[in-house]
């Protein structure tokens, strides 16, 4: 293994700058143009694709000085995300930064994947965010992030450790992509029957049954192993494991529906679970749960913060006839059961390389050695 250099960032960097917000509130905005990636965007070793704003040509003229360029290292400077980090995705270019995320250009001495690496790394970034400046606060200044010290191996040596570390999160994506496909192509098929002969227009009400349900967990309670997940109505759906056994049972030919009573989520589950507050299980009644999630899929959306499931009770449906209903769950049962089993091998790979992480960028795991353990994972 060679010997590790280490120099000051401002020293590895051709740029480090944050943006700004484009001047002219709310009309700068558009539905497509020049994207402005926000704090909420910038995920530790991915990028947010969704829902991101775009901005008009003016505007992002006037904050050209921080155009986003392929390879650019994103690190948020301020708020409860501080110090996430991420390499931009190419798909989001054109771009900009607004003031809660700064650019970190790396010259052709580092590897830009190998220094977003180093900066996850969480025995670096705990120091980081302990390094940062204010008081209610915290926010990292264009000096605090040129002064930190970068260790790294030569750039050959950077790359592979990049890569190493990359194949898992292209993995991580792939799997995800996977489970949401196919979560589309259920819904596409479910639109393919609505019109075919049996079709009926009902209350959701109607075909609907609430189930009982208690929130008998703390949070403290919960962590990232466990017999069984608790989800929510957050934009992640998830809060975590607990252990013991779960009060609502589910499975890939008896799904149960959830819906957030404040936010709309509305998500299937596919596993033994539980719920977070103000979070709602339901079932079909006289038509399966499968079913009755894609008829209601959409249409009740979020309008303020108050209650919303009795405004969901009322809407009325179209829904296939019997036959076509029960054929559409059995050929979509397994389908289902992709999300889950997804979200469970995510799991186990972020923790994978969540352990070679630390060990890589010591430089006390050699890279082959790292492709080794790997053999049998990806």
């Amino acid at each position: 293994m060679s010997e590790w250099n280490s120099d000051s960032l401002d020293r590895l960097t051709t740029k480090i700058g944050s943006g700004a917000t484009p001047r002219g509130g709310s009309n700068v905005y558009r539905l497509t143009g020049v994207k402005l990636i926000r704090s909420q965007n910038v995920l530790d070793n991915a990028m947010k694709t969704q829902d991101i704003a775009c901005i008009t040509d003016e505007a992002a003229d006037s904050l050209r000085g921080v155009t986003v360029e392929r390879g650019d290292v994103l690190i948020n400077i301020t708020g409860d995300s501080i110090a996430r980090c991420a390499v931009v995705d190419e798909r989001l270019l054109p771009a900009r930064v607004n003031q809660h995320v700064a650019i970190i250009r790396t010259t052709s001495e580092l590897d830009p994947r190998f220094l977003q690496r180093f900066l996850v790394n969480p025995v670096f970034k705990e120091s980081l965010i302990a390094s940062s400046t204010g008081g209610t606060r915290k926010a990292l200044t264009k000096a605090d992030l040129g002064k930190l010290v970068i260790k790294f191996p030569t750039l050959a040596e950077q790359t592979a450790i990049a890569d190493v570390l990359g194949a898992l999160d292209d993995k991580i994506a792939a799997n995800a992509a996977m489970a949401g496909s196919a979560t589309e192509l259920m819904f596409a098929s479910y639109a393919g029957i609505i019109g075919l002969g049996g079709t009926r227009t009902m209350l959701v009400s109607e075909m609907s049954r609430r189930l009982a349900y208690r929130n008998d967990f703390k949070k403290d309670q919960l962590g990232l192993t466990g017999d069984f997940p608790i989800f929510d109505q957050s934009e992640s759906g998830f809060l975590g494991y607990a252990h013991g056994t779960a009060s609502l049972q589910a499975s890939a030919n008896q799904p149960v529906i959830y819906f957030g009573d404040h936010t709309c989520t509305l998500r299937l589950a596919t596993e033994d679970f539980g719920l977070g507050s103000n979070t709602i299980p339901f079932v079909g009644r006289d038509i399966p749960s499968s079913v009755l999630y894609c008829a209601i899929r959409g249409v009740q959306e979020h309008q303020e913060y108050k209650r919303h499931w009795q405004d969901l009770m009322v809407k009325q449906v179209a829904v296939p006839g019997v036959p076509s209903a029960l054929k559409f769950a059995i050929e979509f049962e397994t389908v289902l059961s992709l999300p889950a089993s997804a979200r469970r091998e995510n799991e186990t790979l972020s923790a994978t390389r969540d352990i070679l992480l630390p060990q890589l960028m010591s430089g006390k795991l050699g890279v082959k050695d790292a492709e080794k353990s790997l053999a049998g994972v990806l």
